[in-house]
């Protein structure tokens, strides 16, 4: 089917200035594959007791407010979690989004010995620590702005860099990960 502009926007939602509540949940009863952007919310003109009297009723029960949200043209189904003094809108993926565990071939039989069981255990205890977000940094964009530094100091700014030989520098294939068994 040809679709024109026209037709697109016809079938757009409305966007409006919203949150609109649809269930409470448990919170903890969110997957975080649903996660998708967080929001921080913040109360309209007179809306600062409604915003403080539900950021206080979800931190006591420990639900999560199921809202729909339009943002720029696309409806979202989301979360409201209470954050501190603030409360934080989540989108989340909608079930059709998210791919089944059924889609990969996983090791359902492989069963792990009690013994293999705790020494993994003693090893996750050992590097365990309290979260500090700001002891991660995003290294691959840190380069690359050091990379982009370089280039602008030795003005090669409308240069393109050819890739290397193969016999070159050899390029990292991927994350490291530790292997618990190993250890």
């Amino acid at each position: 089917v040809a679709l024109s502009d026209e037709d697109f926007r016809r079938a757009n939602v409305e966007a409006t200035q919203t949150v609109d509540i649809l269930a409470f949940v448990e919170a903890a009863d969110i997957a975080p594959i649903y996660f998708d952007t967080p929001y921080y919310l913040s109360p309209g003109k007179r809306g600062e007791k409604s915003y403080a009297l539900l950021r206080q009723t979800l931190k006591r029960s420990g639900k999560a407010a199921v809202a729909s949200v339009v943002i720029r043209t696309r409806q979202h189904v989301a979360v409201l979690l209470p954050m501190d003094d603030m409360l934080v809108l989540n989108t989340l993926r909608f079930a059709d989004e998210i791919r089944s565990a059924d889609d990969f071939e996983l090791p359902r039989e492989a069963k792990a010995s009690p013994r293999e069981v705790e020494m993994a255990l003693k090893l996750v205890e050992e590097m365990s620590e309290k979260w500090k977000p700001g002891k991660y940094h995003d290294t691959y964009r840190e380069d690359l702005l050091a990379r982009i530094r370089k280039k602008v100091k030795a003005g090669e700014t409308e240069e393109i860099t050819e890739p290397e030989e193969e016999g070159g520098k050899e390029r990292k294939k991927g994350a490291e990960v530790i292997d618990l068994m190993a250890l």
